[in-house]
């Protein structure tokens, strides 16, 4: 691969501001997600966009996956247990992520691209 596959804070921060529970975990699985296709990439240059793409697609399917199993949660327990996204988003006190966090994910994703990561 031409380029570096190291995990910088650039692309923890992405999957932070997009509203992973895991921020670092959700970017070495992009690039492990890169690693197996690599062969069927047809355009190498395409590979940092490639990564971007799944990190977005999996923060979003992770915070999808948080409400579904908040909602079950609450449905056994009324009242018991704080929602999981809520907890999740309360470790970081960064307040770009606070400003970021009240946006929905379509428009979150839209404003971290443009802004965070310069599309």
């Amino acid at each position: 691969m031409p380029f570096s596959t190291r995990i910088s804070p650039g692309w923890s921060g992405l999957a932070r501001l997009l509203g992973s529970d895991d921020p670092e975990d959700t970017p070495a699985e992009g690039f492990a997600q890169l690693f197996r296709a690599w062969d069927g990439l047809r355009d190498e240059q395409a590979a940092l966009g490639y990564v971007r793409s799944t990190v977005v697609r999996l923060c979003s399917n992770r915070r999808r996956h948080l409400l579904v199993v908040d909602r079950h949660l609450r449905d056994e327990r009324p009242g018991s247990q704080e929602p999981a996204e809520a907890s999740a988003l309360k470790r970081f006190d960064d307040q770009l992520v606070a400003a970021v966090g009240g946006l929905t994910q379509a428009r979150r994703t839209a404003v971290v691209l443009r802004y965070y990561a310069d599309l």
